[in-house]
């Protein structure tokens, strides 16, 4: 028998993961698909019941992260390998051939399902997502926090990683600091012609012509005058500027639904320059993905200061819009163009002027041809 396992670190994969398991599905009835949830803090709330349809079985694990408490630490994630042991050992008992999908991730719980995985062998393919990845000048190694790392995932045999910070040293992100097991796959936009290693987001169903598209959405993130001040200009300079972009986007969608999605970290705290009143506020634990994938067919645009979702936005063909070039300072416009310069697409536009709002809304959009025949291949179904 057949397996397909996905693993899921965060709510943002699940869309991407659920389009996967209806396209083997569709064409690999005798696959059982199984998905390995890893309960990222973002799913505290997440409502995992309409997913559960597309998965003949979801196992779900606690988070582990590297811990202060080092004791503390090493218990929860020697509970959290002793049960991956076991799934991995009754999963190849039970299925000849496997499968593995995961993302692109080196943050410890996909770093050990990876490695613990990748020894199993039953498995054949090994396929990890992307969305791109750059070299960006305004990031750099943190070196102590990488020594520190490697130093406490030395004794479980995890791979060895390189901890990322701003040049102030603000913490960035985790990246593989040697190679790792199975192919990569990058996940792109809607685009005319696709490198070989390209994929279209997959979308499986169509979008409806009719629907009337009066919906502008902005994903906020209160955070930003703290997380990003290196970048940024003065407080009072950042503020009005950011007052100044809402109220000329409230102008430009006078006629539009205007609706606020708090970061999940954010709770219902908004964003300085936001007027709650004008604006209908997403208060429900669902991820940007979820939102595209239910409302795409009335969804006119979408804003952030640099969030991924806008990119997410743009692979579902939604005209996706960032301003962190009209806020920012010249180091920020670096650091940002470096991250978003990976997901070049036509559905996605950096504004730099005020003049600039808007200025993608009338892109016809299409779905990708040939769609499933790609995800056919990458699925080996």
């Amino acid at each position: 028998m057949k397996a397909k396992v996905f693993i899921c670190q965060h709510p943002g994969e699940l869309v991407l993961l659920k389009n996967l398991a209806i396209i083997t599905r569709q064409y690999s009835k005798e696959s059982r698909i199984i998905l390995l949830k890893v309960s990222h803090r973002y799913f505290q709330g997440f409502n995992l019941e309409p997913y559960r349809q597309f998965f003949d079985e979801i196992l779900e694990f606690d988070f582990v992260n590297y811990e202060k408490n080092f004791f503390k630490g090493f218990r929860q994630i020697a509970n959290f390998i002793g049960r991956i042991k076991k799934v991995s050992r009754d999963i190849s008992a039970d299925f000849e051939e496997i499968d593995l999908f995961l993302g692109d991730s080196a943050w410890l719980p996909a770093n050990i399902l990876l490695r613990r995985f990748s020894g199993n062998k039953n498995i054949k393919n090994i396929t990890r997502f992307t969305f791109g990845g750059a070299e960006n000048p305004q990031v750099k190694q943190d070196r102590l926090r990488t020594f520190l790392c490697n130093l406490y995932g030395f004794p479980f045999g995890v791979y060895k990683i390189k901890a990322l910070s701003t040049k102030q040293g603000k913490f960035v992100d985790f990246a593989f600091a040697e190679s790792v097991p199975g192919n990569t796959a990058k996940i792109v936009g809607p685009r005319e012609k696709y490198a070989e290693t390209d994929f279209p987001y997959p979308v499986v169903s169509r979008i409806g012509a009719r629907d009337k598209k009066d919906r502008v959405i902005i994903f906020g993130d209160e955070s930003i005058s703290r997380c990003y001040s290196e970048y940024l200009p003065d407080y009072e300079t950042f503020l009005g500027k950011l007052a100044g972009f809402f109220k000329a986007l409230e102008k430009k969608y006078e006629r539009c639904k205007l609706y606020y999605k708090p970061h999940p970290g954010d709770g219902k705290r908004t964003m300085p320059g936001i007027d709650p009143e004008k604006y209908e506020i997403i208060v429900d634990n669902v991820s940007a993905q979820e939102i595209f994938d239910d409302q795409r067919n009335n969804i006119r645009a979408v804003y952030a200061f640099s969030s991924s979702s806008v990119a997410a936005g743009s692979f579902f063909g939604i005209p996706s819009y960032t301003f962190y070039r009209y806020v920012a300072n010249q180091a920020g416009i670096e650091k940002f163009d470096a991250i978003f310069g990976q997901a070049a697409s036509k559905y996605l536009f950096h504004i730099s002027n005020l003049k600039e709002i808007g200025k993608i809304d009338n892109l016809k959009r299409s779905n990708p041809k040939n769609i499933y025949k790609q995800y056919r291949g990458l699925l080996r179904v």
